[in-house]
């Protein structure tokens, strides 16, 4: 057995997918099982929308840094430099 989904069409007539086509032959008879798919309703994820408005308020008049340096940054603390005890 082979599951396909088809798309109902104004006219209710049902369109198939092309690899459906092909299995089907004139006047063979097949059987139709339905089963209704709501339509997804998307809503605003309203607390991380507001999450990040409150992200966007604090860095307002922050300097922007592009992050080039990270990973220097984060070699340099791995080894001590941040405590004062770099050995360099």
């Amino acid at each position: 057995m082979t599951h396909y989904t088809a798309r109902v069409l104004d006219d209710r007539r049902l369109e198939l997918p092309k690899g459906a086509l092909d299995l089907v032959q004139p006047g063979q008879e097949i059987e139709i099982n339905i089963q209704e798919t709501a339509a997804l309703e998307v809503k605003p994820n309203s607390r991380m929308l507001a999450a990040l408005d409150e992200i966007a308020r604090r860095q307002k008049g922050r300097r922007h840094t592009d992050g080039s340096q990270t990973d220097r940054f984060i070699r340099e603390g791995r080894a001590g430099k941040m405590y004062g005890s770099d050995p360099d």
